[in-house]
């Protein structure tokens, strides 16, 4: 049993622990604190003694209890051998730890990694987490700002480290995260969004004579997939020809719930494309709708270094015109801008079509376009926006594509060992297309507006 007593120090009143280990009458200095924290203390040491001489494991409350104590106290305990000594985690140590046991896509590590590098080489390996503060991390931000860094980087690196330090104290390696009150505000370089026009798309999709290269092109532009993961990804299953609808996998939202593919028209000017590709396509072989780049894609983990965004850098040269920033996003971005601006599909839709959020698509893909400012200063010599879904067929504004589509396609995925060109995926007789746009553009505006004229 353990004994309590008070005692008189400089800083005024404490209390100290007396128990016998050994045969030998220990004691454990507690310091000031209040009787019943010393009461406590001294019932899980006695707790604590009595499963070591019973050779049991801890209750739930007193190991929970031991692994939040302080380190002072802990090493009290453990000088008397009532418990272990804790083991110094250093910062590089845990985020090799934190790497190594991180479940994520191999893009998302490689990301993280360069997180871990940078606070390790600035910090120091060796150091303990708990002796970084939150002035530490100013000066981590403003040496990585000296590095000309740009502030998005920098946002996210602060973001991922603050990540990594929650996963520290979750494990009780820490108490605070010194990454916490540290905000960088991220700016958008407006200069890098840029919109592309689809007729200088369709320029440059003229000149190239691979069906295949076009389409990646097409299903970027026309249709909003990301390259390289959705559109490398696209198998002859998910073409559906008959509802002219496409099912794309997502590989970056695969994670989250439900959101591992969704159902997209198949949009104005994709469906030659894609016509063009299947003809080609031997019966028995890939499954996948871009067959040759997709070697490449498969002796990779994680999609890199495809160099879909050097060769078709290549391809715009060689069609005369001047190469733009993020090549594929623009032209993924450049697609949701149409359909927002054409007005006929609610931003719910068109967000769910492309594959993320409204916030998403306001903050990173909606573009302005000079026409925007000519509709409001009467310099344009119409407002009216071409059509870009006349192949689509005719869906109730707002609503959600066939669940009976994607649920059928889920529950039975496509053989991926052989070619699926059967009888269901054979291309239908081409229909005549559903301009939904047509009719509201035959009705023009009278002269007078849309008052009634009144009889002089």
């Amino acid at each position: 049993m353990a004994s309590l007593y008070k005692q008189k120090t400089k800083a005024g009143e404490a209390w100290s622990i007396q128990i016998s280990l050994n045969d030998e009458r220990r004691t454990i200095f507690l310091g000031k604190m209040s009787k019943k924290a010393a009461e406590l203390i001294k019932s899980r040491i006695e707790t604590i003694d009595s499963c070591n001489l019973a050779g049991m494991s801890y209750p739930p409350d007193v190991a929970q209890w031991l692994g939040e104590i302080r380190d002072d106290l802990h090493a009290k305990l453990s000088k008397l051998g009532l418990v272990p000594a804790r083991r110094k985690t250093t910062l590089g140590c845990y985020c090799d730890q934190f790497l190594a046991k991180i479940k994520t896509k191999a893009s998302t590590k490689r990301t993280m990694k360069q997180t871990t590098d940078t606070i390790i080489e600035y910090f120091g390996y060796e150091i303990d987490p708990k002796n970084i503060t939150v002035e530490m991390v100013e000066l981590l931000s403003e040496s990585m700002k000296k590095a000309r860094l740009s502030p998005s980087t920098i946002d996210k690196r602060i973001k991922t480290a603050r990540q990594i330090f929650d996963a520290m104290i979750r494990a009780k390696i820490i108490n605070e995260n010194p990454f916490k009150e540290v905000k960088v505000t991220p700016t958008i370089n407006e200069d890098r969004n840029v919109y592309v026009e689809r007729e200088r798309v369709e320029r440059i999709i003229d000149t190239i004579p691979d069906p295949e290269w076009k389409l990646i092109i097409g299903l970027s532009r026309y249709c909003g997939l990301r390259a390289p993961s959705e559109i490398l990804t696209l198998t002859w299953d998910c073409i559906l020809w008959d509802k002219k609808r496409i099912v794309v996998r997502s590989p970056k939202t695969e994670h989250y719930e439900g959101k591992d593919s969704r159902v997209v028209p198949m949009f104005k000017g994709i469906r030659p494309l894609l016509e063009a590709v299947y003809d080609q396509a031997e019966p028995g072989g890939s499954p996948f709708v871009i067959a040759r780049r997709r070697g490449i894609f498969d002796q990779l983990t994680d999609g890199r270094n495809t160099n879909l965004g050097t060769l078709f850098k290549k391809y715009i040269l060689r069609a005369g015109e001047t190469p733009w920033p993020k090549p594929f996003h623009a032209m993924r971005a450049s697609f949701e801008t149409d359909l927002l601006n054409d007005g006929r599909v609610k931003p719910h839709t068109i967000a769910r079509w492309l594959g993320h959020s409204i916030q998403i698509a306001l903050k990173h893909y909606a573009r302005i376009k000079d026409e925007d400012f000519d509709a409001v200063t009467g310099d344009a010599e119409s407002c009216a926006i071409p059509s870009m879904t006349d192949d689509v067929s005719p869906l109730k504004v707002g609503s959600n594509p066939s669940k009976t589509i994607l649920q059928n396609h889920l529950q039975y995925p496509p053989e991926m060992g052989s070619n699926n060109l059967q009888r269901q995926s054979q291309v239908p007789k081409k229909t005549a297309s559903c301009d939904l746009t047509q009719e509201a553009a035959e009705h023009k505006m009278t002269p007078t507006g849309f008052e009634p004229v009144l009889q002089a």
